[in-house]
């Protein structure tokens, strides 16, 4: 089936679904003419369609008076968890603000909440300086504008749409209410976070999750009002994390998750004081001081935790027997820091981590915040070496290893998986082995592991490297174009110098690579 004829479908398909729920006589009657299509396609019979016998229907009830509906006015075809009845005419939208990658369609990444909160805040002050402009006080908003897009530049994709000179001009009320809608959501997002870290109380459950789907309903529609709904995540981010909240805790969210409930964004204020009693109510959330105290405030998570990591890197760096010990702690501290919102590739992460960057044990258990940093220091080195475009030398003793398996791949090539791809890296195992080429493959967050087959199967690799430390998945599905082709599949839990990686070649796969070459096999050497 085409893409274009899916995408033809896909929205018929939706209204099916709306109308067949609660339906049955309907669902029969579908799936009784589907059956018949089906036959009809397949042998050319005419179609017979047998439908149930349908009940006498009852009299239609009473027209309603008609209902005026606030929130009319949203963009058409908008791919969101919670759908939106489209206007006639959508707004065309100004191209200067694209969606961050990973915040929509499949590859949807959630965000750690507190990053979602700080997204939140920027974004209203920058609502609230629009609303200042649209009473006519512009002039007075230059220096606030500035200073917003400076905190912005701190938090991963937060995108300040509300400044693109062709954005649309909208009442002061408006402004208002969506700089309330971002201040809820940036409360509850701080509520659900302190509630799910103190273990979570499930007496109190439902009435936080409720308060935090009614904060994401109120932001969908405050953003609605200003026409930038398919342009902005935060409700969608906040969306994900109460369903998967409530379905990894079993607790029912009855209200706010459905389109037919709609949380009223003028009504903000209300929203923010209930916010306040419910994280003053149950300070245990936030150690009792409410959900914006010092252990959830992510400006001052992320200023402790830069700062006990400088601390700690610098005495590793000035003492470093011991120092795999303390890697577990460091581990802690970075991953404390991402979610606070400092971005994985902060030059002060660099800073602090490149001094002791080769101590890294290569069996470090990390979290993804923390492969993110150091896939950027990684892409940092790689930088560096490729401006001084000098291979590295080849070790002063290559080992015994290293000869056999030059013997084994002389001519040939290897297909590299995971981490990043150095030019003087590639060079070096190039001269190490005899190789024709190293396809070294990097491999993205969420890239499926079918991506490499092309590259595995080909004839002239001899054998397939998978740097388990820096694929961002096990990619143990990669075993089987391995095997589909005959190609071993040597697993490297270490770095990627000529000595280390000949031993595990040797180790896993020196019979079959022997055995290809005619050559004899010890596993002495």
């Amino acid at each position: 089936m085409s893409d274009s004829l899916i995408a033809a479908l896909r929205p018929l398909f939706a209204q099916l679904t709306a109308h067949l729920d609660g339906k049955p006589e309907l669902q029969g009657q579908l799936a009784a003419a589907a059956r018949a299509f089906a036959d009809w396609v397949e042998v050319g019979r005419p179609l017979a369609i047998e439908v149930p016998a349908a009940e006498p229907a009852a009299p239609p009830p009473p027209t309603p008076p008609p209902v005026e509906v606030r929130h009319e006015s949203v963009l058409d075809q908008l791919v969101l968890p919670i759908p939106i009845a489209p206007r006639p005419t959508a707004p065309v939208l100004p191209p200067a603000y694209t969606p961050p990658p990973g915040e929509h369609g499949r590859d949807f990444i959630p965000l750690p909440l507190a990053t979602i909160a700080a997204r939140c805040r920027v974004k209203a002050g920058a609502a609230k300086v629009q609303a200042k402009r649209a009473a006519g006080a512009a002039a007075d908003t230059h220096a606030d504008e500035s200073a917003l897009r400076k905190q912005a530049e701190v938090y991963p994709d937060c995108g300040l749409w509300m400044f693109d000179p062709d954005g649309y001009p909208r009442s002061k009320a408006v402004w208002t209410d969506l700089a309330g809608g971002y201040e809820v959501c940036a409360a509850a997002a701080d509520l659900l976070r302190a509630w799910a870290g103190s273990g979570p109380d499930m007496q109190h459950g439902q009435e936080v999750l409720t308060a935090a789907a009614e904060a994401q309903s109120m932001l969908l529609y405050a953003v609605a009002d200003v026409g930038w709904v398919s342009r902005d995540h935060e409700q969608v981010q906040m969306f994900v994390h109460i369903r998967e909240l409530g379905k990894q805790h079993q607790i029912y969210v009855p209200r706010y998750l459905r389109r037919e409930d709609p949380a009223e964004p003028a009504r903000w204020p209300d929203l923010a004081d209930r916010l306040k009693a419910i994280a003053g109510r149950y300070g245990s959330f936030g150690n009792g001081s409410g959900v914006m105290s010092a252990a959830t405030d992510p400006a001052k998570v992320r200023q402790k935790a830069l700062g006990n990591l400088k601390y700690k890197l610098k005495k590793m760096a000035d003492d470093p027997a011991g120092i795999a010990d303390e890697w577990p702690r460091v581990v802690e501290l970075l991953d404390q820091a991402v979610t606070a919102g400092v971005p994985p590739s902060s030059l002060e992460f660099r800073e602090i981590l490149l001094p002791v960057y080769d101590q890294v044990p290569p069996d470090l258990s990390t979290t993804p915040g923390v492969e993110r940093v150091f896939r950027a220091v990684e892409l940092y080195r790689d930088t560096q070496a490729a401006a001084a475009a000098e291979p590295p030398p080849l070790e002063d003793t290559p080992s015994a290893e290293v000869t056999k398996v030059a013997d084994w791949l002389r001519g040939k090539e290897v297909v590299f998986i995971g981490g990043l791809r150095r030019a003087n890296h590639v060079s070096a195992l190039k001269r190490a082995f005899g190789l024709a080429d190293v396809r070294w493959l990097s491999t993205p967050e969420h890239t499926s592991f079918t991506a490499f087959e092309a590259d595995i199967v080909r004839p002239e690799v001899a054998v397939v490297l998978l740097a388990i430390r820096w694929s961002s998945h096990d990619y143990a599905e990669v075993r089987q174009f391995c095997d589909r082709s005959g190609k071993p599949l040597v697993r490297l839990p270490t770095g990627y110098n000529a000595n280390q990686i000949a031993h595990q070649i040797t180790t896993q796969a020196g019979e079959r690579l022997a055995a290809v070459a005619g050559d004899g096999f010890s596993a002495g050497l």
